[in-house]
Formats: C-alpha cells, structure tokens, sequence
C-alpha cells in the first residue's frame, strides 16, 4: 500500500492542541503524508512519543510551518504557554483538520496505512 498524500497549507501563527496521546499521533501521521519534517533540537527528546509523553495534556503543535536551509518544510512542538508567549491561536485537531479540508475518508486511509 503506498502512502497517502495531504495537502497541508501553513497556518499562520496557529498552533494545534493535543492533549490526547492518540491525537497526538495522529497529527504525527497526517505530517508525514503532507511531506513535512521534525525540527529536532538538542534538548528535545529521542521521538515524538517521547516528548508528548513528557508535556502530556500541555503540548501544542506549530502549524506555521518553517524551511530549512535544504528547502523542506519544518515544524517543531512546545507547551502551550510557549506558543501563548508569542501569540499564537490554539486550535483544537477537529478544528485544524476542517481549516485543512481533511475528510474523514482521507484520515480512515491514513490511519489505515500507518497500522498496516
């Protein structure tokens, strides 16, 4: 089965909520089909699993996305508080799948593909 494909438009200073791990890994999935990539710091844990699990219910994640210097599109995640302090909106996943115009049939096949 070959990986599907999302059309992910950046959201301008727009941070996602996911307070539930399984959202969370979700997101995860749905930015790997739309081509965008982990800004990894040094201070950040291993995976993404690692980190969601150290922030659990506080964690947000950027949907302004950035590039880097080879030219792909980036994002990284923080606490909610973080993204306050800059003025972020925080949406919930519902809320940035609708903005995105993802469908649920297009989630059931991604979803589908990563449990295969």
């Amino acid at each position: 089965m070959k990986r599907p494909v999302i059309y992910l438009e950046d959201l301008n200073k727009t941070a996602i909520q996911v307070p539930i791990r399984n959202e969370f890994v979700e997101l995860m999935r749905g930015y790997e089909c739309g081509g965008v990539v982990w800004k990894h710091t040094h201070d950040e844990p291993t995976s993404h699993l690692e980190y969601w699990e150290k922030e659990g219910d506080r964690t947000c994640i950027r949907a302004q996305f950035l590039s880097s210097s080879s030219g792909d599109r980036i994002f990284g995640y923080s606490p909610e508080s973080w993204y306050e302090s800059l003025e972020f909106s925080s949406i919930t996943l519902k809320q940035y799948y609708k903005k995105q115009k993802i469908t649920s049939g297009q989630l059931t096949k991604m979803n589908k593909f990563f449990d295969a």
